[in-house]
């Protein structure tokens, strides 16, 4: 399976097969320019860390640029959800 995500002129695209998303790279690249920039880090605002076993995203600059802009960079905030908690997917 290979998933990809196009936001206006952004793609992301990634599969649990190597030989597949290198296929679809070569495929993209010959019908567009495209420039690949690696391991997704940064993509709209969000934070992203990978692992070989897990992928943590975060909002943390967004939230501290809202906390900035209204002065209250100093409060204390807590999460209205469980966290670190382990989520998992299921494909069908």
């Amino acid at each position: 399976m290979l998933v990809v995500v196009v936001y206006v002129d952004d793609i992301i695209f990634s599969s649990g097969s190597n030989s597949l998303t290198c296929q679809f790279a070569a495929h993209m690249k010959a019908k567009f320019e495209m420039s690949m920039l690696g391991k997704l880090s940064y993509f709209l605002g969000l934070w992203i860390a990978q692992s070989s076993k897990v992928i943590f995203i975060s909002q943390r600059n967004y939230f501290k640029e809202v906390l900035k802009k209204f002065g209250i960079e100093e409060c204390w905030v807590s999460t209205p959800m469980v966290t670190r908690c382990k989520i998992k997917t299921l494909v069908i």
